[in-house]
């Protein structure tokens, strides 16, 4: 989907929630490594990273 030449980067996004997830899909759709971080137990948080979406 991305037409760069350069490198994937790796990215943390900070927080669970609907954004952070989204976020972290586009990420990951544009070819980019990205880990959602979330601090609280339960909530939106429920993916470690991009890779379980």
């Amino acid at each position: 989907m991305s037409t760069s030449t350069s490198p994937p980067l790796r990215i943390v996004v900070a927080g669970g929630s609907i954004a952070g997830l989204m976020a972290a899909i586009i990420l990951k759709r544009l070819g980019h490594d990205a880990t959602v971080y979330e601090r609280g137990p339960a909530g939106m948080g429920l993916f470690k990273d991009s890779e379980t979406i």
